[in-house]
């Protein structure tokens, strides 16, 4: 199951990278999912009691970078 998942995302990212050479981009930067699981991403929320409480929001299983000339494109965050 998880080797499956792994070629999904390894052949979405050749795809991605061959698209972006043919339209003159590049990929920035990617992340892999167990980087992103690294530094997992919180949210606060306040439960009934108002208690603060942090949950893990799921770690997607990559995100890019690819700057454009009319911007950024894909997921980008920067």
């Amino acid at each position: 199951m998880f080797l499956e998942h792994t070629l999904m995302v390894n052949d979405f990212r050749i795809a991605v990278q061959l698209a972006a050479q043919v339209a003159g981009h590049r990929i920035e930067r990617w992340l892999r999912e167990e980087e992103l699981k690294a530094q997992p991403d919180r949210v606060w929320v306040e439960t009934p009691r108002r208690r603060r409480r942090g949950l893990f929001r799921r770690s997607p299983s990559a995100w890019l970078l690819m700057p454009t000339p009319g911007g950024c494109a894909g997921w980008c965050r920067e």
